[in-house]
Parts: structure tokens; sequence; C-alpha cells
């Protein structure tokens, strides 16, 4: 797990980078990916920043959740 940049708990701001297929935000951290929920999600575009909190680092990706 040590090439994973990434580490529950962490707050990183950034741009979104693309859509998934449901909605879900996914951003890009050091070529990881970051995904947060479109529950989460309200008006917010295309390389917006954002400020968000880790909650999850899976192999492939990690999920996270918007801080207000």
């Amino acid at each position: 797990m040590s090439n994973i940049p990434v580490r529950v708990n962490q707050i990183l701001k950034l741009t979104v980078d693309r859509f998934g297929r449901e909605g879900d935000l996914i951003f890009l951290y050091k070529k990881f990916i970051i995904i947060v929920k479109p529950e989460e999600r309200f008006g917010i575009g295309l390389n917006e920043f954002m400020k968000i909190r880790v909650t999850k680092v899976l192999p492939k990706f990690a999920l996270g959740v918007f801080v207000k």
C-alpha cells in the first residue's frame, strides 16, 4: 500500500476531474482516483475546486466526502 498517496481522514483541496456514470464526482490526486458520491454533490462543475476528506482507501481508489 506504499504507492497509495492518500490516507483516511486526509483533507485535500482538488478540482473535479470528471463525473462517473451515476453522477459521482471523480477527483485525481497524484494519478489516484478519489470518488465522492452524488448525494454529496450540489451544483458543482468540472475543474471547480472542492475541499474533500478521504473516508475509505482501497487498492485502486478512495472514497471521500465534502468538507464545509
